[in-house]
């Protein structure tokens, strides 16, 4: 009779355990979490420009030494599927990637948006052009930062490429995507 009710109690408490257990795995946080400090689904705009910065940061590994170019210039971000429009997600995502190279690599920007050689329509502002010669004949830089971005039903994918406009060499690429949300449709139907 002992060996019962310590069997049930044994069972009992083993249930009880296991439910505590599960109720914990659904609150754990995801790696994501824990490395951004945000829920991915919730990853805000300024996260993935930080992320572009980090990991094309016009700096560079010569015999051990680390050398940074110390001015770029960042054309606006378009939309992979008509790369004449600009919305204003491709705006922001270019002020927050401008930012977060400011901050993460110290580098100072061309403000090309200011420049004579952008085309301003009713579509927004068209940076320069696509060559690579008269890129690098209108400014004071060799390196120029290009990208673009598809929103998908479910994700925004981010294309950051850096551009050595004396070779025409992409020197540095990165994609990244965040889940997208409404606020991000939002900014790329206006």
């Amino acid at each position: 009779m002992q060996y019962k009710n310590i069997l049930k109690a044994l069972i009992l408490s083993f249930l009880a355990f296991s439910n505590i257990n599960c109720s914990a795995v659904k609150n754990t946080i995801t790696y994501e979490s824990y490395k951004l400090g945000v829920d991915r689904k919730q990853a805000p705009l300024s996260i993935l420009a930080n992320r572009m910065a980090e990991n094309t940061c016009p700096s560079f590994k010569v015999y051990n030494k680390v050398y940074t170019i110390p001015v770029v210039a960042v054309m606006t971000y378009v939309d992979s599927n008509d790369i004449t429009y600009t919305s204003a997600l491709g705006k922001t995502l270019t002020e927050l990637f401008k930012d977060a190279l400011v901050r993460k690599c110290h580098v100072r920007i061309i403000e090309i948006n200011l420049s004579k050689y952008v085309s301003v329509n009713t579509h927004g502002d068209i940076a320069l052009s696509s060559n690579v010669k008269d890129l690098r004949n209108r400014f004071n830089t060799s390196y120029i930062y290009q990208g673009m971005y598809t929103l998908t039903r479910h994700q925004l994918i981010v294309y950051t490429r850096l551009i050595n406009l004396r070779t025409g060499n992409i020197d540095k690429a990165y994609t990244d995507d965040i889940p997208a949300n409404d606020e991000i449709r939002e900014l790329h139907d206006k």
